[in-house]
């Protein structure tokens, strides 16, 4: 079955079987929920540098930077003129709508958070610039994405055909593991939230800048066993990953 296909059953099943916000404590296995939906305290979710993680290239050589909001550290890349974290962002807001997938704190170490659009925003304007020059939630120094930077990362890799391949992490976390990781980008299956967590482990998705006056927005994301990377159109509600630029 196609992949996207795949995706908008997992939207309907995820409308019956439960919600981003359902209510919880804090388990012995770590799990972690929020009944207002408005995410979970630092204090309590374990930090991205707080887990092992054998999915990087060992071929490449990562930087490292540290978000001075929580001390938490990130690898790093440079692929051809931009300098990209190599991880996704696991920032925890002042507000807004973010979530650990299905409340669990190793996931949010593994893959980072997952936040609405006008969360990762945070009140800034649009911009399709090449450097897009909007902060949003991400550290002082970087910035997000726009779709411009998104295809220059796209074009170096080769195109759009094969980006995914090449983007992905050769890890299992993807269960069609079709990721080489050229480039050191270690793209993982973080997966997504909507009235309900789907897709972790078959799906990533990337917030970008650009927006219209619909309440939808766009977003780079890749399928485990797909090669491409893709330009996709979701509701600005979804909680998707964000991953940060260097200005």
């Amino acid at each position: 079955m196609n992949s996207k296909i795949v995706c908008v059953y997992s939207v309907l099943m995820a409308l019956i079987l439960g919600s981003c916000e359902d209510s919880g404590t804090m388990s012995a296995d770590g799990s972690l929920s929020s009944s207002s939906g408005e995410g979970l305290s630092s204090s309590s979710v374990l930090s991205s540098s707080s887990v092992t993680k054998d999915w990087f290239n060992a071929v490449i050589s990562y930087g490292s930077m540290t978000d001075s909001r929580d001390n938490q550290v990130y690898k790093t890349v440079v692929i051809g003129t931009q300098t990209w974290m190599a991880e996704n962002l696991n920032y925890t807001p002042s507000s807004g709508n973010f979530w650990c997938y299905k409340h669990f704190a190793s996931n949010c170490a593994i893959y980072g958070r997952l936040y609405d659009w006008s969360t990762v925003m945070a009140g800034s304007a649009s911009s399709d610039a090449s450097p897009s020059g909007v902060q949003g939630i991400c550290p002082s120094g970087w910035h997000i994405p726009s779709s411009a930077e998104w295809t220059v990362l796209r074009d170096y890799v080769g195109g759009a055909s094969t980006a995914g391949t090449k983007l992905k992490a050769n890890s299992s976390l993807w269960e069609t593991n079709t990721g080489t990781d050229d480039y050191g980008f270690s793209a993982l299956p973080g997966g997504y939230c909507r009235s309900g967590f789907n897709g972790v482990g078959s799906l990533g998705g990337w917030w970008l800048v650009p927006t219209d006056s619909s309440p939808n927005s766009y977003l780079w994301d890749m399928y485990g066993d797909l090669a491409d990377a893709s330009l996709s159109y979701y509701a600005t509600t979804y909680g998707f990953s964000l991953r940060c630029v260097k200005n």
